[in-house]
């Protein structure tokens, strides 16, 4: 039976949504047997706060690391990602970047920090894809990638001596040494996971307008 280690990084508080999904998921008849540890770090440094959980799961014996942010609400098929049998899995949860909305399945221009968003034809019947890097949203990681992986595990990257201008994300990052490890980084597309933000409605409406059919908008 799949036995997963919880991880919640949090900034001091949880979204309510997430005690309603650990509540129902329990029903579930397909996860009765799982054995689930749910593990929160609180302090207003994330990256910390993930490597510290990192620490935290390689003492047990758990094989499998959950990584939920605290301001995201997963479905209730979150776990089907352990039947993939991935290193490295997420779900897809969208996030509000430059002004447009965008799900969080990124490829990566060459060898260098840049990403752009996954643009790639998916057949019907194909529900996993191979992206080079994903976040940290619902981010489900196999024991044996950890292990591999010499911390720090997530890290963010500074392009500047002042610290200021960051250059790579601590999931970003992850992914990389993830796959510098000879492990793939997947996408599935049956789970969705709520990403709760604040968002400006004003700039939400100008992206409906400009990408949709509402052209009478524009008017």
């Amino acid at each position: 039976m799949p036995k997963i280690f919880i991880a919640m990084p949090c900034g001091g508080t949880v979204h309510a949504g997430q005690l309603l999904f650990f509540q129902e998921v329990r029903k579930i008849e397909k996860y009765a047997d799982y054995i689930t540890d749910i593990n929160i770090i609180s302090s207003s440094r994330t990256t910390e706060n993930r490597n510290r959980l990192v620490q935290k799961f390689l003492k047990t014996d758990y094989e499998w690391f959950l990584h939920i942010d605290a301001d995201t609400i997963p479905p209730l098929n979150l776990y089907d990602m352990i039947d993939n049998d991935k290193g490295v899995c997420s779900g897809v949860y969208y996030i509000w970047m430059d002004k447009k909305l965008s799900p969080l399945l990124m490829l990566r221009k060459g060898k260098t920090n840049h990403y752009y968003q996954f643009d790639g034809t998916v057949p019907d019947n194909q529900y996993l894809i191979e992206v080079d890097a994903v976040g940290g949203g619902n981010l489900l990681i196999k024991r044996e990638v950890l292990e591999r992986i010499k911390p720090p595990w997530f890290k963010d990257v500074y392009g500047d001596k002042e610290g200021i201008k960051r250059t790579l994300g601590n999931d970003f990052y992850f992914c990389q040494k993830a796959q510098a490890a000879g492990y793939k980084i997947y996408g599935d597309l049956r789970i969705y996971s709520n990403h709760m933000r604040e968002v400006n409605l004003t700039e939400i409406h100008d992206w409906i307008r400009d990408n949709f059919i509402m052209k009478q908008w524009k008017e």
